[in-house]
């Protein structure tokens, strides 16, 4: 059974529109579906889900889903170490998006934006 593991503790660093913050404990997700567990590890930053500031858009998804995001970022970052792809890494969302409250809507639709928008993030990433 997929779960997140741990408690999501993070502190502001970077007080900007989008934020930084950074992990002051591990924090995991374990993925039953592709069986790989990625960890946000200690002092790893994080923006949560960097959502561009399109009024539907960040209204709709945006400031919602931080243990998603925090997940998602550590995939990108530590895919090459954890022998997944960025589609793997995207399809995680599907996953963990109903975890955070998100209908199967609002989860598909975060997905085909990361799909879409999130070739520069996951190249910066890694």
């Amino acid at each position: 059974m997929s779960e997140f593991i741990g408690n999501l503790d993070v502190r502001l660093i970077e007080d900007t529109p989008q934020g930084l913050w950074m992990h002051l404990a591990p924090f995991s997700f374990y993925s039953s579906v592709q069986d790989v567990q990625i960890v946000a590890h200690l002092y790893d930053t994080t923006d949560f889900m960097t959502v561009y500031r399109i009024p539907v858009v960040y209204c709709k998804i945006g400031n919602r889903g931080r243990k998603l995001g925090a997940i998602h970022d550590a995939a990108y970052r530590y895919a090459k170490i954890n022998g997944i792809s960025r589609r793997q890494c995207d399809d995680l969302i599907l996953e963990m998006g109903p975890m955070c409250g998100f209908s199967k809507a609002e989860t598909w639709e975060i997905y085909v934006f990361v799909r879409m928008c999130g070739q520069p993030y996951f190249e910066r990433a890694r």
